[in-house]
């Protein structure tokens, strides 16, 4: 069976792309931007529901505090993805190495 039948259909997510040689070049291609951040956007907000919903219900069973804790790692990190750009470089290397590793792609 594929996934996306095991998963709620509220995690999963469609999106149209035109593919060049290459893949994707968010560098030279402003669609391939925009659904690079539109694809990043929906994972965050993706698992945030998640952890929200599985740590009130942790809070709920135990009335623990760890519930506040993660909220605020989650708000602290959300803050510092704000600031922070993109790592071009560990990206260039890596892409790099795997075009070395794999000729034909």
């Amino acid at each position: 069976a594929h996934i996306h039948y095991r998963l709620e259909k509220s995690n999963v997510f469609s999106y149209d792309l035109r593919w060049i040689v290459g893949g994707v070049d968010p560098g030279q291609n402003k669609l391939h931007r925009e659904y690079l951040e539109k694809f990043s956007k929906d994972a965050l907000r993706c698992l945030e529901q998640c952890l929200h919903r599985n740590f009130a219900a942790y809070e709920q069973q135990t009335g623990d505090s760890l519930y506040q804790e993660v909220l605020q790692h989650i708000h602290d990190m959300k803050k510092t993805s704000q600031r922070t750009r993109g790592r071009d470089a560990v990206v260039d290397c890596i892409e790099k190495y795997l075009l070395t590793k794999n000729p034909g792609y």
